[in-house]
């Protein structure tokens, strides 16, 4: 066999077996652009991962706020609890791969939502550098309950 009829079977099988395993053969700049794009948005997971870190920060904010007598950060202490219920539950599924995650993210988006309006009744503050870990939650939470409807 000589050379160019190695190449030849070499592509005429790779195309093939792409064929049958439903794999689409991007080009190489049809791949780069996918690439590009999703570097460009945020995914999920990293969603979520942030939505946990800012929401256990909004929390001990909340229950330093609660233990001074600031009866106004318990609907925020309450909400930020059951975001973090629910994006440490869709973390879970969907590192597994869940059928379940599907579902999930429409609770999470929910719960990120509530979030968000909580933390949202202190923005008066974040101008003045007070309840900046409300600010942070929120952001994220605005991020990830986006990212969930979409998904």
């Amino acid at each position: 066999m000589e050379r160019r009829d190695f190449v030849k079977y070499g592509i005429v099988t790779t195309a093939s077996a792409a064929s049958f395993w439903g794999v689409q053969l991007l080009n190489p700049q049809t791949a780069a652009a996918a690439e590009t794009a999703a570097q460009a948005r945020p995914s999920l997971e990293a969603a979520l991962a942030r939505c946990l870190q800012t929401g256990n920060a909004c929390l001990g904010h909340c229950i330093t706020e609660l233990g001074q007598g600031h009866q106004e950060m318990g609907e925020c202490n309450k909400t930020v609890q059951e975001m973090l219920a629910t994006c440490e539950a869709l973390l879970k599924l969907s590192s597994i791969k869940s059928e379940h995650a599907k579902a999930q993210m429409k609770i999470t988006a929910q719960a990120c939502d509530n979030c968000a309006e909580a933390c949202k009744k202190h923005s008066a503050h974040w101008g003045h550098g007070m309840h900046l870990a409300c600010k942070e939650c929120f952001d994220a939470c605005l991020e990830c309950a986006k990212l969930c409807k979409v998904a």
